[in-house]
């Protein structure tokens, strides 16, 4: 059956990853839900994805309303119906060193990045509890793997949600809910601009991976796709890394 005619609520899909995300779902034959905060922008990904020929909408959704999650879960099943694929990709960061960093933009950072997240996912469950069906993709980085200076708090968040999915698949697998992670590598996307802007860290970043190249937000959205369809039934509270081999430590003798 793959995803078609499933619904999938994709969050931060304006942009960058979760646009990819959305629009393959809708290649796909998905109804697909584009949450965001960006109207204009959420409006254009949900109009490409209708004129592929699927169901699309977009819902407003501000990461730091608490009020948030219970309504956009509400909306989305008004329209489309039952959720049965929920995929995060709202994300925030700022390159600031640990002495630099206030209260304030703590607080920031992990309500962005994990407490939106968390309590949209609270909101979804009783509905996939219901009808013992449902999976849940994270989008964390290779940030929550390998150690970023300036980045301590986006790394740890993104810890965050490595955790999260294998403390859910703890209390929630038994019902048919499948809770993974997908972390990518260097990714060109609005969110790093000011990385990809600058050719000297481009090209070292391509030297130092592999396949010799940036990711794109599709090379993210098909690890999305497969862990959102039968296919990956019986992986559970895993982390799929797309980095074009970054991660793995250089070596051998080719």
């Amino acid at each position: 059956m793959g995803v078609q005619q499933r619904v999938a609520l994709v969050t931060g899909a304006t942009s960058g990853i979760g646009a990819g995300i959305a629009r393959r779902f809708g290649e796909c034959g998905a109804r697909v839900a584009v949450a965001g905060r960006n109207v204009e922008r959420g409006m254009e990904v949900v109009e490409s994805i209708q004129q592929m020929g699927a169901q699309a909408m977009f819902v407003e959704h501000e990461l730091e309303d608490d009020l948030a999650p219970v309504r956009v879960i509400s909306e989305v099943e008004a329209s489309l119906g039952p959720i049965e694929i929920l995929v995060h990709s709202a994300a925030w960061s700022v390159f600031k060193a640990t002495t630099d960093v206030t209260p304030d933009l703590f607080d920031q950072i992990f309500q962005r990045n994990v407490k939106g997240l968390y309590f949209l996912t609270a909101a979804a469950l009783p509905g996939m509890i219901r009808r013992r069906h449902g999976r849940v993709v994270l989008i964390s980085s290779i940030a929550a793997l390998r150690g970023v200076g300036g980045q301590s708090l986006y790394c740890a968040s993104k810890a965050a949600l490595d955790q999260l999915a294998r403390a859910w698949v703890t209390e929630y697998a038994r019902y048919g809910i499948n809770f993974n992670t997908v972390a990518p590598g260097m990714v060109a996307t609005p969110m790093t601009a000011e990385l990809t802007s600058d050719p000297q860290l481009v090209a070292a970043v391509k030297a130092a991976t592999p396949d010799g190249r940036l990711g794109t937000p599709d090379d993210i959205a098909r690890a999305v796709l497969f862990l959102s369809d039968d296919n990956a039934l019986h992986i559970q509270g895993n982390t799929i890394v797309v980095d074009g081999g970054w991660i793995v430590p250089p070596g051998g003798f080719a």
